[in-house]
């Protein structure tokens, strides 16, 4: 339970919410509860992926040499980069927006009123004389 709270706290920002509100407490952990829980499912799908010179670290090394292993949470999350450069990206696109209408031939717009600009008086300075 250990490893999985220090990376909720580190990864996942377990910890920084802040709110005297039950509701938005709930809330919050209700995100991080399917964030846990994706990344749980996702350790199937995915394969480890680390740096160059992260490979010979043992536990690298395990996790390469027995595929059937599970990863770990934080090896998931570091995996699920190239796992999610595989969905298809047109939901995520910006939409294309139509155009508003123009203006019919002839039309034409009321001129703006044009109001004066009005300037600010400098301030008077007030001199306290000795007396």
């Amino acid at each position: 339970m250990e490893p999985y709270y220090r990376f909720a706290k580190r990864s996942l920002l377990h910890d920084k919410l802040q709110t005297p509100e039950h509701d938005h407490l709930q809330h919050w952990v209700r995100i991080v509860q399917i964030s846990t829980w994706m990344l749980f499912v996702a350790r199937d799908e995915t394969v480890i992926d680390c740096q160059k010179w992260q490979k010979y670290l043992p536990k690298n090394q395990h996790a390469t040499q027995n595929p059937d292993t599970p990863l770990t949470i934080a090896q998931t999350r570091k995996a699920t980069k190239n796992l999610f450069r595989t969905f298809d990206k047109t939901p995520f696109l910006p939409q294309k927006c139509k155009k508003g209408k123009a203006r019919q031939k002839g039309q034409t717009q009321p001129q703006r009123t044009k109001y004066p600009v009005l300037r600010k008086q400098p301030k008077k300075i007030i001199r306290l004389s000795k007396t």
